[in-house]
């Protein structure tokens, strides 16, 4: 049951959204902070989130409520929150930090705002995410988990950021590794939004076709060596999930990895001849 507190943010938040303000004071940036995690996927979701994202983007935050806002999550551990605990309701406010974060990202590569030392700090936590996330639920009773979907997209715009350095870049790879080592399945097509800093990484020639391929290699060959079948196919059909969006993207994206491309087909046939399905 909503609290008093929730039932005045929403209420607030739904005014503003319809008002469309240009500028938004501090006090209630700190409130949906605080409520970034609430259950109630109302106020969580089509608020909270869509407008951080929106504020963000057309600058209705300013630089320093920006700054604040990423200082806040770094301090309150909210990114990491509850991640070595057992399924909790705790995820909802590390996947929704994640998409704050997001906005937070392309917003500094459009417009730089951050200093060298907040920019890195915020790369580092950003690659160290999925590595120690372990929730794959999708939609749930209380709305998105989406862990490894919204971690997707915060990967895809820190590689895509002028400034991400190549040194992060197994980072970003050993998140995806974690993830389709799981036990358990992708549920929401959390494949096709993992591969998206893939694209990118490639797009921008921070990693070549050749290294990518080996990675790729080499997790198949770990998962061939998984002697719990169930759990085997579980990882295979992550894996191919992944493969087959991003032989995809390649395409629609005009990027010339013949022996990538060559290899994903490979993959992506030779698991619906098996199993009669590549979903």
């Amino acid at each position: 049951m909503l609290t008093l507190t929730d039932e005045k943010l929403e209420r607030e938040l739904t005014r503003l959204r319809k008002e469309n303000p240009h500028t938004v004071n501090d006090s209630l940036l700190a409130a949906m902070l605080d409520n970034i995690g609430n259950l109630n996927s109302v106020l969580r979701d089509q608020l909270i989130y869509s407008l951080f994202a929106q504020w963000i983007d057309d600058g209705t935050i300013s630089n320093e409520q920006a700054v604040w806002l990423l200082r806040q999550t770094q301090q309150r551990n909210l990114l990491f929150s509850g991640i070595h605990e057992r399924q909790n309701d705790a995820i909802y406010a590390r996947t929704f930090t994640t998409l704050l974060l997001t906005s937070l990202v392309a917003r500094d590569a459009r417009s730089p705002f951050l200093t060298a030392n907040m920019r890195t700090h915020l790369f580092e936590d950003a690659t160290k995410y999925l590595q120690l996330e372990k929730d794959l639920r999708g939609l749930t009773d209380h709305g998105w988990a989406h862990a490894f979907g919204h971690g997707g997209d915060l990967l895809y715009y820190v590689c895509y950021h002028p400034k991400f350095p190549t040194w992060l870049i197994p980072q970003v790879l050993a998140g995806i590794y974690h993830g389709i080592m799981l036990p358990s399945g992708f549920t929401a097509g959390e494949g096709s939004r993992l591969d998206n800093c893939l694209v990118a990484l490639l797009a921008q020639e921070r990693i070549t076709e050749s290294q990518l391929l080996n990675w790729l290699r080499g997790v198949r060959g770990v998962i061939a060596l998984t002697a719990d079948q169930s759990l085997q196919f579980d990882q295979n059909n992550k894996l191919i999930n992944l493969c087959v969006s991003l032989a995809y993207k390649l395409r629609f994206e005009s990027l010339s990895t013949p022996g990538l491309s060559a290899w994903l087909d490979e993959q992506i046939r030779d698991f619906y001849e098996a199993n009669g399905t590549v979903a």
